[in-house]
């Protein structure tokens, strides 16, 4: 018992060490927001209501790096793209009758 007792507050105390408390800005009018962390990192989330398009920016304190995504959800489909932190950018559409992804 005292051996699991150990692992758990060890655990515990490696989880809070992790983590950050973040806030959001609220949602306007337009369904666009805003969220800060204790750490740094930031993210900017944009909606468009009309075109079923919602657009996310991030930014990460601790490397510097950013990373935007795209999604859109209309009538001729799902799509995502985007750039990941390293600068690669990815383009995918969903597929319904595989269930998945396509890259």
């Amino acid at each position: 018992m005292r051996v699991f007792a150990t692992i758990f507050i060890a655990v515990l105390m490696t989880s809070n060490l992790a983590s950050a408390a973040c806030y959001s800005s609220g949602t306007d009018i337009l369904g666009n927001s805003t969220v800060r962390c204790d750490d740094g990192n930031n993210y900017k989330i944009n909606r468009n209501s009309l075109t079923g398009t919602t657009t996310m920016q991030g930014y990460n304190s601790r490397t510097g790096s950013t990373w935007s995504q795209r999604n859109t959800d209309t009538m001729f489909g799902k799509t995502q793209s985007g750039t990941d932190s390293y600068g690669n950018s990815y383009n995918c559409r969903w597929n319904s009758l595989m269930n998945r992804w396509s890259c």
